[in-house]
């Protein structure tokens, strides 16, 4: 069903758009990496009263790790609740040499700088059309702040036109998910009372790469381990000692080989075993998904897939676990390279679960696997949470992708939304669903080429601003809840 006002909406959007681009600049300025927690605590205040300005009683929680911003504001039914997720925290800016700009320095180009796009001098002086088509580039841009600010605004535009917002919302922002987000769930356990809703609306993440409005039903699991060797007390020459001391690259190179064949499956004992298969309604959305296969291998720049050939491109991404090898380091390469034996090895890994995979048995088979083949290797289990899907026959689910159908049709779209039965990248959804008895739907905004955890992050400013409309469409669509 097509909001009231929605005419009103889509009119306030387009005449206003350009102030919300200008007001949302001074957020992507703040520095705010996970574990720089100085500049997280100043991001957190401005995120504060940035909702404070549009009239949400807002204020910074402390966790025992980066704080917690929360926001509410009444709506017309204040017998619902919807908590809107964003996390504020970004990563890493490394390789800074691999920038073409300074990562917290938003800078606009008129198309991909991987394409040679120029800088747009002066924004502000571009017509609508070419503005929206222009890129900012700034670490976060696209991972979360430009899809965080899509949501506010939406709020903006239902006070300016229909006074308040369809129900009552609760924002939540968290400041750790890049790193795992070890002390959210206490957090939100310890005030359970508020953060009582009929769902949670999680807008992060990229969207379909055919720009289609795209809806996630759930997310892979993620484990972040290391894996470390010493094979000696200091670095030896390779010409005295080549052939007797052992060489820790070596061994954990032979290591790694044993882990996963060249076909792409993992050999560690019992990966797969608990693994549960995509349900007849998962199998659905999966055949529905629009893919191009040879325009998403010319934009990665990748001649083949990885095997199992059997596998569909997003049957190997959504519901087959994953064991990658993220780095390796030992020794010297370079200037810095020498002829030398390393005496330490270290390959930071992470593990991409599955609906059905546990934690702690996974972990388990990895070290067992790991002491059978290369006795003395230590491996660290870093931070990790499980997979979380929400049922595609749960009401609220169905409200939202009817909220996405009513969107295609506002906008003249003759296809249909694009239903993900999950991603395969990772959010924290399995413990925030432990902490709180509601279900969970992410809501993509963010362009699929935003170099999202990469140099050169970017937002599209037409997903920045598409996305307030999709915020509207879907809040209106989960606001129908009908109370018992």
């Amino acid at each position: 069903m097509i909001p009231t006002h929605w005419h009103d909406y889509q009119t306030y959007i387009q005449t206003h758009f350009r102030t919300f681009i200008e007001e949302f600049l001074p957020l992507v300025r703040q520095p705010n990496v996970s574990l720089e927690r100085d500049d997280v605590r100043s991001c957190a205040h401005l995120l504060r009263d940035l909702l404070q300005r549009e009239g949400v009683s807002a204020e910074v929680l402390e966790t025992e790790g980066n704080p917690v911003v929360y926001g509410e504001i009444e709506g017309e039914r204040d017998d619902v609740s919807l908590v809107l997720y964003n996390h504020y925290d970004v990563k890493p800016v490394e390789p800074i040499a691999a920038w073409q700009s300074e990562p917290f320095t938003p800078t606009f180009r008129s198309g991909r700088v991987e394409d040679g796009a120029p800088l747009v001098a002066d924004w502000r002086a571009l017509d609508d059309d070419a503005l929206l088509d222009c890129l900012v580039y700034a670490r976060g841009s696209g991972d979360d702040k430009g899809p965080l600010y899509s949501n506010l605004m939406a709020l903006r535009t239902w006070r300016a036109t229909a006074g308040k917002p369809p129900c009552r919302l609760k924002f939540l922002y968290d400041g750790e998910e890049e790193i795992g987000s070890p002390h959210l769930p206490a957090f939100l356990r310890s005030h359970r009372e508020r953060f009582q809703a009929q769902a949670m609306l999680i807008a992060d993440g990229p969207m379909h790469p055919s720009g289609r409005p795209t809806l996630a039903l759930g997310v892979r699991g993620v484990m972040m381990m290391e894996i470390r060797l010493q094979t000696a007390n200091q670095i030896l020459h390779s010409g005295h000692y080549g052939n007797a001391a052992p060489n820790a690259a070596w061994n954990l190179v032979q290591l790694l080989a044993t882990m996963r064949d060249p076909q792409g499956t993992c050999l560690v004992q019992d990966f797969y075993t608990d693994v549960t298969p995509p349900t007849p309604e998962e199998q659905q959305l999966l055949a529905n998904i629009p893919f191009d296969d040879e325009a998403m291998r010319t934009f990665l720049g990748v001649e083949q897939w990885d095997s199992p050939e059997e596998l569909s491109f997003y049957e190997k991404t959504l519901f087959r676990p994953t064991f990658n090898i993220n780095g390796i380091q030992s020794g010297q390469t370079g200037a810095a390279r020498s002829t030398v034996i390393p005496y330490q090895a270290t390959a930071s890994i992470d593990v991409r679960l599955v609906a059905g995979m546990n934690i702690d048995t996974v972990c388990r088979d990895i070290v067992e696997h790991v002491q059978a083949h290369c006795p003395g290797a230590q491996v660290e289990l870093l931070h990790g949470y499980e997979a979380y899907k929400v049922k595609v026959s749960h009401p609220q689910v169905q409200r939202v992708i009817g909220a996405m159908h009513d969107l295609c049709d506002s906008l003249g779209e003759a296809q249909a939304p694009v239903i993900l039965p999950t991603i395969g990248g990772s959010l924290p959804l399995h413990e925030l669903a432990q902490a709180l008895d509601m279900p969970l739907i992410s809501m993509p905004l963010a362009n699929h080429d935003d170099n999202q955890h990469a140099p050169n992050e970017n937002l599209r400013l037409i997903n920045f601003v598409n996305g307030i409309s999709t915020a509207l469409m879907a809040i209106h669509g989960l606001s129908q809840h009908q109370s018992a």
